[in-house]
């Protein structure tokens, strides 16, 4: 299930490249934490960065490259 969580609400966010998928395109992860708590946030990208440490970063994206179709409940 996906949430939307809006950026008033004073929840911190960040993001974190985590790789290239099979289609070529990136992708990340988005970390949120309570409210006031960027503490908690830090500590969870650091984490992470420790245990992942290794960065793929494309030159280019590969030309056959697409983004996929998101349908949106209504």
């Amino acid at each position: 299930m996906q949430r939307i969580i809006n950026v008033s609400s004073g929840c911190p966010i960040a993001n974190i490249p985590a790789g290239i998928q099979s289609n070529g395109l990136p992708f990340g992860l988005s970390i949120f934490a309570d409210r006031f708590r960027e503490d908690l946030l830090l500590r969870a990208m650091s984490a992470f960065e420790v245990l992942y440490p290794k960065k793929i970063v494309p030159k280019t994206f590969r030309k056959d490259a697409h983004w996929p179709t998101i349908e949106m409940d209504t």
